[in-house]
């Protein structure tokens, strides 16, 4: 499966709501994994995007969220889950945080109408215009490429 986009994010605890920062992994399937650091040795949480994300909200949309100490509220990644829940995230920059976003709604997109037919017009101009989004993204993918996020696993 390939490696969509890999990095360093702050991610709120539900529990004592403090803020973390974890590398994490973007995979085509819509897994998202997160580590305690780039060597992913230590294995923290995976989310199954393809099944229970519902939306996704980035910048100036997140709203009663405020970001950990120093960085923007456009900054933030809010991701809804069908349980109703939220995973809150936040990146070090508001183009990784747009980079961020838009990869996850393209990976959403992507496992929603798969199953749809790919002929519609409608599917095939959302995910061109994602990719489209995609590729402008200043920061597209890491920091280099898949392939250096990849390297020493």
């Amino acid at each position: 499966m390939a490696l969509m986009k890999c990095g360093w994010l702050w991610r709120k605890s539900s529990v004592l709501r403090r803020w973390k920062r974890s590398w994490f992994d973007l995979w085509m399937d819509g897994n998202l994994v997160f580590y305690q650091d780039e060597t992913r040795r230590d294995y923290e949480d995976r989310i199954r995007l393809k099944y229970k994300c519902a939306n996704v909200k980035a910048g100036s949309e997140c709203t009663g969220v405020e970001p950990p100490d120093g960085i923007s509220s456009h900054c933030l990644v809010i991701i809804y889950m069908k349980n109703g829940s939220t995973l809150i995230l936040c990146a070090d920059s508001e183009d990784e945080a747009l980079c961020t976003s838009t990869t996850l709604m393209m990976i959403t997109i992507t496992q929603f109408h798969w199953t749809a037919t790919m002929r519609s017009t409608s599917v095939q101009d959302i995910l061109v215009i994602a990719m489209e989004q995609l590729q402008a993204c200043p920061t597209w993918l890491c920091s280099s490429s898949p392939a250096a996020c990849w390297e020493g696993r």
